[in-house]
């Protein structure tokens, strides 16, 4: 008798996992990929990306941006880059690219 177990899978597993069973629900127009930096990995190589939203924290009063996870930008066109924003001493700004028609070919 097994009174308990633990199981260890991958943030790829259950992101496979999790797409699969996305692509049988109907209407489903937008999914959203939170999680580490495989889990991000994951969704910018996955070929179901279409469009991809990302928020730029700036650091203090420093020109600097700290980025999370590596972009591969040749895949991805700038649709839209709004100016920088602040809220409660936070500044950041808000992107949206989407992907490049040859990557999805």
């Amino acid at each position: 008798l097994i009174k308990s177990a633990l199981i260890l899978l991958s943030p790829q597993f259950f992101f496979e996992s999790a797409i699969s069973l996305l692509q049988d629900m109907e209407n489903i127009e937008t999914i959203w990929n939170i999680g580490g930096r495989e889990v991000y990995e994951l969704g910018l190589n996955s070929p179901f990306l279409h469009q991809a939203n990302f928020l730029f924290p700036r650091v203090q009063n420093f020109n600097f941006y700290m980025s999370y996870f590596p972009v591969n930008y040749d895949v991805l066109f700038l649709l839209k880059s709004e100016e920088m924003h602040e809220e409660k001493g936070i500044k950041y700004r808000y992107e949206i690219y989407t992907v490049k028609i040859d990557k999805v070919a």
